[in-house]
This record gives C-alpha cells, sequence and structure tokens, in this order.
C-alpha cells in the first residue's frame, strides 16, 4: 500500500469531521439545553450539520429557494418569537417546484472557500482570461466563418 499525500490526508480528515458533524451536534445540543435550562436557542447547532462540509471545502453551497425560505423563517421566527403562523412559509416550496421546476440555480454556485474571496481580484482574474486570446481559436474562427 503506498504512502497518502498531505492533501489525501487531510481530505481523509475533512471527511471524517463532516461524518461526525451530526454526533457532536446532538452531544453539544443535550449538554447545553441541560446547563443552561434553554432547549430553542441551541438548536441552532444543528445548522452545522448541513454547513460543515461546505465551511470543509468538500461541497459547494447551493443558493436555492429552499435555503431563502429557511432562512426567512429563522431570522422572523427569532426575531418575531411567532414560530406558529410563519411554518406556512415551507408549503411554498412543492409550489414553487412544481412551478419552476426548470429553472436553474448553476450560475449562483459559490464554495466556501470562494465566499471570502476578495471581489476586485476575481474581476481582474475574470478580466485576464477574457484578454488573453488563444491563438488556436483565433485561426479556427477565421477558417470557418462564412463570407456572404
Amino acid at each position: 500500500m503506498r504512502d497518502l499525500t498531505k492533501k489525501e490526508k487531510w481530505f481523509i480528515i475533512r471527511e471524517r469531521i463532516a461524518a461526525t458533524t451530526l454526533l457532536i451536534c446532538i452531544i453539544a445540543y443535550v449538554l447545553t439545553g441541560y446547563y443552561t435550562a434553554e432547549w430553542r436557542w441551541p438548536l441552532l447547532i444543528f445548522l452545522a450539520v448541513p454547513l460543515m462540509p461546505v465551511l470543509l471545502g468538500l461541497e459547494k453551497l447551493y443558493i436555492s429557494f429552499d435555503l431563502i425560505v429557511v432562512i426567512a423563517y429563522l431570522v422572523i421566527g427569532f426575531t418575531t418569537k411567532q414560530w406558529h403562523p410563519w411554518w406556512v412559509l415551507f408549503l411554498l416550496i412543492p409550489v414553487y417546484h412544481i412551478l419552476f421546476h426548470n429553472f436553474k440555480w448553476d450560475k449562483y454556485k459559490a464554495n466556501a472557500k470562494d465566499f471570502f474571496k476578495d471581489d476586485k481580484e476575481e474581476r481582474i482574474d475574470n478580466k485576464a482570461k477574457k484578454d488573453k486570446k488563444d491563438f488556436m481559436d483565433a485561426e479556427i474562427d477565421e477558417k470557418y466563418t462564412f463570407k456572404e
């Protein structure tokens, strides 16, 4: 068996951290609830379960309608403390998917590493890519363009 590189070892460690996140969250929730006698606010600990693979760079974060509804529900619930009437927001999710099932969110994907990247650097990188012209593409374009 060959030795693993540092990159492969780090990837395995990140996978194991992501896999044990649920167990860690359950233990943290029970201990926090037991010692503080508050069981509602510690529920936010469970947001670490879907976010951990994104934060570790194992998966990409998809900004979707479902995510927006969950965030809106949590913000409204924690600010107004009216959880009951706002659960109806979750009924919008199937309605949205029935009406807009072909809509693609691909251009709104974001990786956690890209989230902290400076926009100015990204614009400069994109401009450099656009300015750089491949001479092979230019030859093909000239050769196969139709002239009227």
